[in-house]
């Protein structure tokens, strides 16, 4: 869950929003008690009623306590910018779950490849330290530590789609070759190549990708 309490502070303080108030707010103040939001930025705030006009918003995993006008909340509620919802209404755990378990699963792939690209820098070096024992025999026990906790922590999350997991392995695997054997200078040409993937997505992501079928054994071996 993000957490960028100083934004956040920011937002809620704003009164210039106020003038833009509908005349019948959606939720008054004892329809939104006890009920939690969800800021545009990713935080979740729960509601208290602190009196007739203001709420106060208590950021959830969070120790900041902020003041907000009700009319303020009620609009951006109402014109979709924050989502409410109502008290007992806990659906929307599952989203920040879901996020949480994106971010996670993000995060482990992002350390895959940082440690591939370390195992390969490696190897390259165990090549021409031929003769430093010590050197040798201490980037090969890198490269072990680096491949054992990459496995682990990557099965943890695919390990249940055996095939998934072996064609993100070949993929990540054909990445960081192709990244190997680039000049230093080329890395700038590269990420401009991922500035025009990330402007439009759709263009690559409806291209035909092959994967690679992967035979399973059973516990008899068969």
């Amino acid at each position: 869950m993000k957490n960028n309490t100083s934004a956040s502070t920011k937002d809620l303080s704003t009164k210039d929003v106020l003038s833009f108030v509908p005349e019948k707010p959606v939720y008054t103040i004892e329809e939104m008690y006890q009920g939690v939001v969800g800021h545009p930025n990713g935080n979740y705030y729960k509601i208290a009623k602190k009196d007739l006009t203001s709420v106060y918003l208590s950021l959830i995993e969070g120790n900041q306590l902020t003041t907000c006008p009700a009319a303020m909340l009620s609009f951006e509620v109402a014109n979709g910018t924050w989502k409410f919802y109502a008290a007992g209404d806990d659906s929307w755990k599952e989203k920040v779950y879901t996020e949480e378990v994106m971010a996670y699963k993000n995060n482990v792939l992002k350390s895959l490849i940082y440690n591939q690209l370390a195992v390969e820098a490696n190897d390259n070096l165990i090549e021409t330290v031929e003769h430093d024992p010590y050197l040798n025999n201490l980037l090969k026990k890198a490269n072990k530590g680096l491949e054992r906790k990459a496995n682990k922590h990557l099965s943890q999350v695919y390990g249940a789609d055996p095939q998934m997991l072996t064609n993100i392995f070949n993929a990540i695997d054909g990445f960081v070759s192709r990244m190997a054997k680039s000049l230093p200078h080329e890395f700038f040409y590269l990420n401009s190549i991922y500035d025009e993937y990330n402007a439009d997505p759709t263009k690559y992501i409806g291209r035909q990708i092959m994967l690679d079928d992967v035979n399973i054994r059973n516990e008899e071996g068969n």
